[in-house]
């Protein structure tokens, strides 16, 4: 499958992956909630076709039937508490409707989930000022995304990756939304060891 090329003033190529990111949890250390001891960062890696082809569209009219707007960003914490603007007022049947419309859309998505996941209190014991986790958990992404996109086509492609992120992460972060290739730096092994993988 031949990569799509883009005009931006230069010819440009892009990979056949595009690869949506989110993070659960808190980085910090200090006070480590117990009923969720961890840090996760994950990634859905998507063939660019595909997800344009046939996932793309399942969520646009998804989201079109039941808010008449495709800009509603389906986040799982709101839509599993129910929160606006998928709390559905006065309507239980309209909610149960979309959570069973909303199944086949992800289980008829093609895609793979690369994720790291770190348990602070085991980290602590092993490094007590370790790096900061979501560094260290994108950087595990990073990586394990590489040799996955590597497996499968060409070196030396941009790829877009999407992450939400809140105004107050835009501040903690420069983030480009453009992985550049070849490899980065690779985490070593007893790090990768380290974070329970």
């Amino acid at each position: 499958m031949a990569a799509a090329k883009r005009e931006t003033g230069a010819s440009m190529e892009y990979s056949d992956f595009i690869i949506f990111a989110d993070e659960s949890g808190d980085v910090g250390v200090k006070s480590i909630d117990p009923q969720y001891p961890v840090f996760v960062f994950s990634c859905c890696v998507f063939r660019r076709q595909e997800y344009c082809r046939a996932t793309l569209p399942a969520i646009v009219q998804l989201k079109l039937n039941y808010f008449g707007n495709q800009d509603i960003i389906l986040r799982s914490r709101n839509i599993r508490i129910g929160q606006p603007p998928f709390d559905f007022p006065y309507d239980r049947q309209r909610r149960s409707a979309f959570m069973r419309d909303l199944s086949p859309v992800i289980d008829d998505a093609n895609f793979t989930i690369i994720a790291a996941v770190i348990d602070k209190p085991k980290l602590l014991r092993q490094r007590p000022n370790p790096t900061p986790l979501d560094r260290q958990a994108f950087r595990l992404c990073v990586n394990r995304i590489y040799n996955f996109i590597a497996d499968r086509g060409p070196d030396n492609l941009r790829i877009p990756f999407i992450i939400r992120i809140s105004r107050q992460e835009r501040e903690r972060h420069a983030a480009t939304g453009i992985l550049e290739y070849p490899k980065p730096q690779s985490c070593d092994q007893s790090q990768t060891t380290e974070l329970g993988d």
